[in-house]
């Protein structure tokens, strides 16, 4: 029965922890799109980087974006999301959305980049109520077994 309890108030908090996590993904992102300017703008260089947990990485692709503020300020910086799949070429014409108030925080602007992040949020909603309701039926599992 004890162990029942503790396993379930463990299984309850990672759940509200992802869940949580999941929120502020997804509310960083919605910010990010309310905020951002777009300007016109290009891909200087892909860097692959290998993503995930050891002996299962995925090579997820960077670009490096070049873009012209409105004052002429030219901006080189690394995307804020990549993609697993080699859509990105160097010399590449794209549109690019960009914090104002710090520029290097950019992104590619297209509707993969923005689903993205939403699907990531909505993954650790998800899973996080998974773990959530799990806790919960080991905690009351737990209340209603007689010692």
């Amino acid at each position: 029965m004890e162990t029942l309890l503790i396993t379930g108030a463990v299984f309850a908090a990672i759940g509200a922890a992802l869940v949580a996590v999941g929120v502020a993904i997804t509310r960083s992102g919605r910010g990010f799109d309310r905020r951002a300017a777009r300007a016109p703008g290009q891909v200087v260089d892909v860097r692959w980087e290998a993503i995930g947990p050891r002996g299962d990485k995925i090579m997820t692709g960077f670009p490096v974006l070049r873009f012209t503020l409105p004052d002429g300020q030219a901006v080189e910086t690394v995307a804020r999301t990549g993609t697993s799949v080699d859509v990105m070429k160097e010399g590449q014409a794209v549109n690019v959305l960009y914090d104002p108030s710090d520029p290097s925080q950019a992104r590619v602007d297209s509707r993969a980049s923005s689903a993205g992040t939403a699907l990531a949020g909505a993954a650790f909603m998800v899973i996080g109520g998974a773990f959530a309701v799990l806790g919960l039926a080991l905690l009351v599992g737990g209340a209603v077994i007689p010692s």
